[in-house]
C-alpha cells in the first residue's frame, strides 16, 4: 500500500496523460531534424519499434516534463513533503498498471497514444525534482510579493534550478522577489538569468562580486569581437586561420542582453550595479532608477 501523497500525485500523472501533452517546441525541433518533420504515424511507429536504437531516447524526450505539466502538477508537490525514498515509490506506483499517455502535435500533424514503458519511468520522475523543497523564509517571501497567479511559474522555476534551499542563494533571492517589480516584462527573463547563475555560483558568499566579474567578462567578450571585427576588415578569413588567429565569434546581442541582465538584477536586490569602463576593473556605482543625475555619473566614469 502506498502513501496518500504517493497515491495523489500518481492519479495525476495519469490524468495529464489521459488528456494528453502536446509536443514541446524543443522537442519537435529534435523531432524535425532527427526525422526530416515526420507525421504523427511516424513518430507513433518509432516508439513501437523496439529494435529501433532511436526509440529509448525519443520515448525518453517526449516524456520530458516541460513547465506546463511541472505548473501543474506544482500544487501537489508544494502541499505534500516528499522524502528520498518518494520517487522509487512512484515509479513503483505508476508500474503497477498500464500507463497511457497521448501525444499531439500543435502544427495539425496529428497526434498518438503510446503506452509507457516502465523503463522509461525512471528519467520521468527524476525530472519532476519532487524531493526538492523552498527554504521557510523563500516560500514567506514569494507569498507576501508574488501575486497569486505568479507564485507557480515562480515555484516551477526554483524547482528546477535547485537552489531553494542553499543559503547564499536563499538570501539573495528573498531580496530580488522583495526588489524586483513584478509586473516588469523583464521579470521572467531576469529571473531566469539569476538562478542561472545562482545554479553555478550558489556556494559563493558575495554574489555582487560574482555578478560584477561576469559582467567586466562579458566586456571583454565584446571587446575581444570588435578587435576581431577590426582584423577581418583588413584580412580574410582564411589567412587570419593561417597566421594561427583565433576566431571565436560572439553572440553580441545575447552578450549585450546579459549585461543589461546584470545590471538590472543588481539594481533590484542591492541599489548599485557595477560600472565597467574600458580597461578598468569594475566600479560600484549607486543607482536609483530614474534620476538624470546617475546618466552624469555614468558618463564620467566612461571618459
Amino acid at each position: 500500500m502506498f502513501p496518500e501523497r504517493i497515491l495523489r500525485l500518481a492519479e495525476q500523472i495519469r490524468s495529464l496523460f489521459g488528456r494528453g501533452l502536446e509536443i514541446s517546441a524543443e522537442s519537435r525541433q529534435y523531432i524535425d531534424a532527427t526525422f526530416s518533420c515526420p507525421k504523427a504515424a511516424q513518430v507513433a511507429a518509432i516508439c513501437a519499434d523496439r529494435a529501433s536504437c532511436e526509440r529509448d531516447s525519443l520515448i525518453e524526450l517526449l516524456l520530458f516534463p516541460d513547465r506546463r505539466m511541472q505548473m501543474e502538477l506544482e500544487d501537489t508537490l508544494d502541499r505534500w513533503q516528499y522524502n528520498s525514498a518518494d520517487p522509487a515509490a512512484l515509479i513503483d506506483c505508476l508500474s503497477r498498471r498500464p500507463l497511457h499517455v497521448r501525444f499531439y502535435f500543435p502544427d495539425g500533424r496529428g497526434g498518438f497514444h503510446l503506452q509507457v514503458p516502465p523503463e522509461a519511468l525512471g528519467s520521468f520522475v527524476v525530472r519532476l525534482h519532487i524531493t526538492r523543497r523552498l527554504a521557510p523564509s523563500l516560500a514567506h517571501t514569494l507569498a507576501a510579493s508574488l501575486d497569486q497567479d505568479l507564485q507557480t511559474a515562480v515555484k516551477v522555476r526554483l524547482r528546477n534550478a535547485g537552489v531553494g534551499e542553499m543559503p547564499p542563494a536563499v538570501a539573495f533571492l528573498n531580496r530580488f522577489f522583495k526588489g524586483f517589480d513584478q509586473r516588469s516584462a523583464d521579470f521572467f527573463s531576469c529571473l531566469d538569468f539569476t538562478l542561472e547563475f545562482l545554479a553555478e555560483k550558489h556556494a559563493t558568499p558575495n554574489i555582487f562580486d560574482a555578478l560584477a566579474a561576469r559582467k567586466h567578462l562579458f566586456f571583454k567578450m565584446l571587446r575581444q569581437a570588435d578587435a576581431l571585427d577590426r582584423q577581418l576588415r583588413r584580412h580574410n578569413m582564411e589567412t587570419m586561420v593561417l597566421q594561427g588567429a583565433r576566431i571565436c565569434q560572439a553572440d553580441r546581442g545575447q552578450i549585450v542582453r546579459r549585461i543589461a541582465q546584470i545590471d538590472t538584477v543588481c539594481l533590484a536586490v542591492y541599489g548599485q550595479t557595477a560600472m565597467v569602463a574600458p580597461g578598468r576593473q569594475p566600479v560600484t556605482l549607486a543607482l536609483s532608477p530614474g534620476n538624470p543625475d546617475d546618466l552624469g555619473t555614468i558618463g564620467r566614469l566612461l571618459d
